[in-house]
């Protein structure tokens, strides 16, 4: 079912689904509506809804030039698995770590990984305030992502110290972002990285606006980083 909706939505980019692709993104969506009855994961249930607010919307990263196929990449507060897993689908290549600090969604991702046969895919159950001060994670990645689960400055918190000196981290935000963008331009330079590009994408058919905001990593992120006891506020979807 998924082939044809996100062949449709991704070929004017120049992305293709094969076939092989094609059923793991099908088998991604049934265990993804299996497990929702059980536990909240999505509250999305019509499958061209799903490949048009969590496939496509997590592939728009990889439809710019900053985005490398390959590498190590680390996606913070991964919930479901977006923007992970469909990138790992996509780019089988990439060596994926997903970080969420709730147990029964990497007992989902477990299940996902089994069943579509992903390999070089690590479950890290953990904070990322906490996991950022591991000296096997901090500075370690040459891609972070986060799918809009904070402000955009407690974002850059939670992702730059993971990212290795030339890395990348990509956010993937709302229209709303604009209003964060002030106090997340003071952080990021004291985090030891710089804005690199915002990107603009429409989600097909709905057209609701998506923003992509490219960090670079320039030097090395102070040690006082992240700080603890930050609060989750104007999160975005």
């Amino acid at each position: 079912m998924s082939l044809p909706f996100l062949n449709d939505f991704l070929s004017p980019y120049g992305l293709n689904v094969s076939e092989k692709k094609a059923e793991a993104f099908n088998r991604y969506m049934a265990l993804l509506l299996v497990w929702s009855e059980r536990m909240n994961l999505t509250a999305i249930r019509e499958p061209r809804q799903i490949v048009i607010k969590h496939f496509f919307d997590s592939l728009t990263p990889a439809l710019s030039p900053h985005f490398s196929p390959r590498g190590r990449l680390l996606d913070v507060g991964t919930g479901a698995g977006f923007p992970g897993v469909p990138l790992k689908i996509m780019f089988p290549s990439l060596e994926l770590v997903l970080l969420d600090a709730t147990k029964k969604r990497l007992m989902f991702l477990e299940a996902v990984i089994d069943a579509l046969h992903l390999h070089d895919v690590e479950l890290v159950h953990a904070r990322a305030e906490d996991l950022a001060y591991d000296v096997r994670y901090r500075e370690q990645f040459d891609q972070v992502t986060a799918r809009a689960v904070a402000s955009l400055p407690l974002l850059l918190e939670y992702t730059i110290p993971f990212v290795r000196i030339g890395g990348r981290a990509f956010l993937l935000k709302g229209p709303s972002v604009q209003t964060e963008f002030g106090d997340g331009q003071k952080i990021v330079s004291v985090l030891g990285a710089a804005f690199l590009s915002e990107e603009r994408m429409f989600l097909p058919e709905e057209k609701a606006e998506r923003r992509i905001l490219w960090f670079s990593k320039q030097k090395m992120t102070p040690k006082r980083f992240p700080r603890k006891g930050l609060t989750k506020k104007g999160s975005s979807s």
